[in-house]
């Protein structure tokens, strides 16, 4: 899914680095989808690998090269890298797994509030990209 190239470029132009930064932002639109068909519909597309931490999607792996250096100035990019994207994944890791166990130790409200959470930060997360693009 995602080639090394588009990874680990040393250095961007701008509108490479917005190509680019589109490309994640369908990443992370195309994953949040799955999740919320899994939560809402029991549609589970998910491959147990796509759950990932947040070092291991196109945006995370990018954001841990020197890719990422001209981005780091930006106002947004901390709050990116250390908040919002890691706790996405987590929240995307923890819905899979309480949705995939057997037992029904879960309650369907606790599923709710954390998918509830997880729309919150990608809203974001977009946000965030989308300011960066410009």
């Amino acid at each position: 899914m995602n080639k090394t190239s588009d990874i680990v470029q040393p250095s961007l132009t701008k509108e490479e680095l917005n190509i680019f930064l589109g490309k994640c932002k369908r990443d992370h639109v195309t994953w949040v989808s799955k999740v919320t068909d899994f939560v809402l519909m029991g549609k589970n597309d998910i491959d147990p690998t796509e759950v990932k931490d947040h070092t291991q999607c196109r945006l995370g792996k990018f954001l841990m090269t020197k890719g990422s250096e001209s981005l780091k100035d930006h106002p947004d990019f901390d709050y990116l890298v250390n908040t919002v994207h890691p706790k996405l994944h987590r929240l995307g890791k923890e819905i899979f797994e309480l949705k995939s166990r057997a037992e029904t130790s879960f309650t369907r409200e606790q599923v709710q509030t954390l998918h509830d959470e997880l729309l919150d930060c990608s809203n974001h997360i977009i946000k965030l990209l989308d300011n960066m693009i410009r």
